[in-house]
């Protein structure tokens, strides 16, 4: 068994942007959400899928 299992952050665009934040169990067949939340423009570029400088 392979932990911590590979993860992935996953964009949703809609009427709001949405991170998911996902890890798969590929022995078991299954997708673990960790988190998901509205990614703000003080940490995210317009197009929420690059992190902006600093900290």
């Amino acid at each position: 068994m392979q932990r911590p299992y590979p993860g992935c952050l996953i964009l949703l665009i809609g009427e709001e942007p949405l991170h998911v934040v996902a890890a798969a169990d590929p022995t078991a067949g299954i997708c673990h959400v960790i988190t998901a939340y509205r990614p703000g423009m003080e940490h995210f570029e317009p197009d929420f899928r690059t992190r902006r400088g600093g900290s």
